[in-house]
């Protein structure tokens, strides 16, 4: 804390890590009226002004909240009596079953179902799977969620991980969905999964940072993610890409999934407004 008799006129606020008492680490200047506008500082403790202003000026846009309804897949207390539902079953159905997925199995654009083993509650199944007709009667709003199409969040992460589902996966309480959109699903998952999106949840949800790089990711902040929407054009090429990497997924063309990332990497930079030098230190920072 730094008392003073004489008044600040300064027009910036210094905000940074100490190196000692009396020295800094590296700061950063905010401006006063952001600064004290904001209800959150996480971001101004970025290491450098540009991310700084680039994470700010992203706050301009649309909420993910104000675009599609955003919910935790699950209460502590159904996750429980989920549990007991769950059965590894080889001879999947999908007339009678329901795929279950969890944070472990849940990468960007893949699920791994089937591929590991997934824990769920002190368990681990290999091929896990929910009866439709046990999940409606004990869950029927879960129910009605989990046979519509829906973007699935991994919910311990270093990087935001979401996965496209058309109505065939059950969610696991540690994962957050998101529905019911204004604009495709496909685009906000090419958006969310770009490295953009996942700097501004780092830069901006600092503070909920674990150890190894690890961030707690809720349908709290997920619903404050910052949506910029393109015009319709940029839009189709989101999407187009997003079903191009889908079917690479299938073929496992895994350096054509690399080629299609940095495409829309470069398409959202730009529907964000991102300068050149804005886009060279981004992609310089991952």
């Amino acid at each position: 804390t730094f008392l003073s008799n004489k008044l600040n006129n300064n027009e910036f606020v210094k905000l940074g890590v100490m190196d000692s008492l009396l020295t800094y680490a590296w700061h950063n200047n905010i401006e006063k009226q952001k600064f004290y506008n904001s209800q959150k500082w996480d971001s101004f403790f970025a290491k450098d002004d540009v991310t700084v202003n680039i994470i700010n000026n992203m706050l301009i846009n649309l909420s993910l909240g104000e675009i599609a309804e955003v919910k935790g897949a699950a209460t502590v207390s159904e996750a429980y009596k989920i549990k007991e539902l769950i059965k590894d079953e080889v001879d999947y159905d999908y007339k009678i079953h329901l795929k279950f997925i969890n944070t472990g199995t849940i990468d960007r654009y893949v699920s791994l179902w089937d591929k590991g083993k997934t824990q769920y509650i002190k368990r681990g199944y290999y091929s896990p799977v929910i009866e439709k007709h046990d999940l409606k009667e004990m869950f029927p709003k879960r129910y009605i969620e989990s046979t519509n199409s829906k973007i699935i969040v991994g919910g311990m992460t270093k990087v935001l991980e979401c996965y496209y589902d058309e109505g065939i996966y059950l969610a696991g309480k540690s994962t957050v969905i998101i529905c019911n959109s204004k604009v495709s699903l496909k685009y906000l998952m090419g958006v969310l999964n770009s490295k953009l999106l996942s700097k501004f949840y780092k830069t901006y949800f600092n503070s909920l940072s674990l150890a190894g790089g690890f961030y707690r990711i809720g349908a709290p902040q997920i619903k404050q993610l910052p949506i910029a929407i393109g015009n319709q054009c940029q839009i189709d090429e989101v999407v187009e890409y997003v079903e191009r990497i889908q079917q690479c997924v299938i073929e496992n063309k895994n350096d054509e999934i690399f080629d299609l990332e940095s495409k829309i990497d470069e398409l959202v930079y730009n529907i964000y407004g991102l300068s050149s030098d804005e886009m060279r230190m981004m992609q310089e920072s991952h």
